[in-house]
């Protein structure tokens, strides 16, 4: 099985660094990086880091901006909950609730019970327990808003340490005030009344910037993206701090080793290769749907040039496989990554990773996307600490050969 590793590939996974990636999740989850979602002042310094970095390898990086909607909450929300005549009990944030990103506003608290929806009758002047499912169909919470409901809370499970996922969102206000509530807590809150104050949010347009490096030199016959996203959630508000580690600074840090690694041993023969570090996927994989369609038009490579794509996100903790996912197109893709996880003896499953791979899937260029996972995305506990260094470098090695293996069917 050894003899099947060319000795530059070799050479290349000898000379992988954990500590290195740990350094590099550790740098973007640092706190005055906020979170480091689009548009922000820590986005920006997290982009400054970066540029710095892949400088210092020798490659020249160069900026895609675009524009986005995001969402931008205007205080903290309060759920009150009382039973009958006991005492009242104050919902925590992030731990018993939180709102949805395009929550309606309820400027003055709203009181009224907390029902189950029976799917025929509307409980006027009352909060609606649904499902996830039924909450994502806008009709039914428009009939519901348009028959008195008061609004509509939504069960969700919580992660392994107790705390409930932030998510942001592009797009128009909900019709009706939507909360989240810990599932397992959500059943034991009916019966009684819930008192709810929602400042809601105001909708900006904000500028996203997509990192794209290479090694100097002419493009040829065919250029080899490799990518991941930079962006986070964001640090809340109300001071919540959401470091984004595992989701998605591993990426990064697999991606910017891979990088280091290349500038140092030499590259494959015959073989483009690009990094790219996508902006907004949070918000709906924006960055890499506008780099996608940008890449689309031949521009900044020449007319002619195959793309192809391999994304990585969220390479945190080791399962029994990684995870690929491939798009139409994306058969020489999966074949070297195949080859490559034989070679290397790390096994691979086909699973989904919705990430920015899928921007390039529908936009027509040959991608993939690989991922080890991770149970702390969007979660205050994603931090550094929760990050298997082991993760890291199955993902590096994975990349690294898939690379050398694409070298004999370009």
């Amino acid at each position: 099985m050894q003899k099947a590793i060319p000795e530059p590939l070799r050479q290349a996974l000898a000379a992988l660094d954990a500590e290195a990636m740990l350094a590099t999740v550790r740098a973007l989850c640092r706190p005055e990086l906020g979170g480091r979602a689009t548009g922000s002042p820590g986005q920006a310094r997290a982009r400054r880091w970066l540029m710095a970095s892949l400088r210092r390898l020798g490659l020249r990086p160069e900026l895609h901006r675009f524009q986005v909607r995001t969402r931008q909450s205007l205080g903290t929300a309060t759920v009150v909950w009382t039973l009958l005549k006991g005492p009242a009990r104050s919902l925590r944030r992030w731990v018993d609730f939180t709102e949805h990103p395009r929550s309606a506003p309820v400027p003055a608290p709203a009181r009224g019970p907390l029902k189950v929806w029976d799917g025929r009758t509307v409980p006027r002047d009352a909060w609606v327990l649904l499902s996830g499912g039924e909450v994502r169909r806008g009709e039914l919470l428009a009939t519901l808003a348009a028959e008195g409901a008061l609004g509509v809370v939504v069960p969700r499970r919580a992660g392994p340490d107790g705390w409930l996922a932030k998510h942001v969102s592009t797009g128009p206000v909900l019709p009706l005030p939507v909360l989240t509530v810990r599932a397992d807590l959500a059943q034991h809150l009916t019966g009684g009344m819930l008192e709810v104050a929602l400042p809601g949010s105001t909708e900006q347009v904000v500028r996203g910037a997509n990192i794209l490096a290479r090694f100097p030199g002419a493009i040829g016959e065919a250029l080899v993206l490799i990518g991941a996203h930079y962006d986070g959630v964001g640090d809340d508000t109300d001071g919540t701090r959401f470091p984004g580690a595992s989701d998605n600074a591993t990426g990064v840090a697999v991606v910017l080793e891979v990088a280091r690694i290349l500038a140092r041993v030499g590259r494959p023969d015959g073989l483009q290769l690009a990094f790219v570090f996508f902006d907004a996927e949070e918000l709906g994989a924006r960055g890499s749907r506008s780099l996608a369609r940008m890449l689309a038009r031949s521009a900044p490579v020449r007319p002619g040039c195959l793309v192809q794509v391999i994304n990585v996100d969220t390479v945190a903790r080791l399962r029994d496989a990684v995870w690929v996912e491939g798009g139409p197109g994306a058969d020489p893709l999966l074949a070297a990554l195949d080859r490559a996880g034989r070679a290397l003896d790390i096994p691979l499953q086909l699973g989904p990773v919705a990430s920015d791979n899928r921007a390039f899937a529908a936009a027509g260029f040959p991608a993939v996307g690989i991922a080890t996972g991770g149970d702390r995305s969007h979660l205050p506990s994603d931090v550094p600490g929760v990050v298997e260094p082991e993760a890291l470098l199955t993902a590096a090695r994975l990349l690294l050969g898939a690379l050398w293996m694409l070298t004999d069917q370009t």
